[in-house]
């Protein structure tokens, strides 16, 4: 493979890692389930980057720096674009008992909501982020280690079947052609075929 072709390959492996890592992290910490429209966003940006990032030399510190911000922007489009339909009404029946239906208001616009610090969402970006930098720095030798070890694993597989099949099989044998037997002269006509076969051409007639 390629230099181009194994720098694309490795970007968008470890885009769509990163990508599946911060959508599971992000559902999993009880965020909304994002809709395939934004994974298909993130992962077209995200793919660009990481291949950009593929072909260049950065140390720890900016990887880890770059993987972090890309869970923050992660995490604004699916909040942004993951929100179920229906969300944006300003009332929800959370409950009815014989006929009696309790609403639960929204916020009004002009009033002072205090932002609350959701922790456990914090928690699994980070640890997606930890994920996606373990796998942009050691997913190439992991899975090069993984096949060359599956390799000499099936070697010896490989070579028992390939004995296996030699010995099921018949050795092949050299095909002959038949051969047409020349039919023998009737007896009668043996001597007279036996003086014409040795006749030369007839002698030049002597010119007068």
């Amino acid at each position: 493979m390629s230099s181009r072709w194994a720098r694309l390959a490795r970007g968008w492996s470890a885009a769509l890692f990163a990508t599946y890592a911060a959508a599971f992290s992000h559902v999993a910490a009880g965020g909304g389930h994002p809709p395939v429209f934004s994974m298909l966003l993130v992962l077209a940006f995200s793919g660009l980057l990481c291949t950009w990032l593929a072909g260049r030399r950065f140390s720890r510190l900016r990887l880890i720096l770059a993987v972090g911000l890309s869970q923050l922007l992660y995490h604004g489009v699916f909040a942004v674009l993951g929100q179920e339909q229906g969300a944006g009404t300003g009332a929800a029946v959370i409950g009815h008992h014989h006929g009696v239906v309790l609403i639960a208001s929204a916020p009004l616009p002009g009033s002072v909501t205090p932002a609350i610090v959701d922790w456990g969402m914090i928690a699994a970006h980070t640890l997606a982020a930890a994920a996606t930098v373990l796998v942009i720095l050691y997913g190439e030798h992991v899975a090069r280690s993984i096949c060359r070890r599956a390799a000499i694993a099936i070697a010896p597989l490989w070579r028992a079947s390939e004995l296996w099949t030699t010995a099921l099989l018949p050795l092949s044998r050299p095909r002959t052609m038949p051969v047409l037997a020349q039919a023998a002269p009737p007896p009668a006509l043996a001597p007279l075929i036996g003086l014409l076969r040795h006749r030369g051409p007839p002698l030049a007639l002597p010119r007068g």
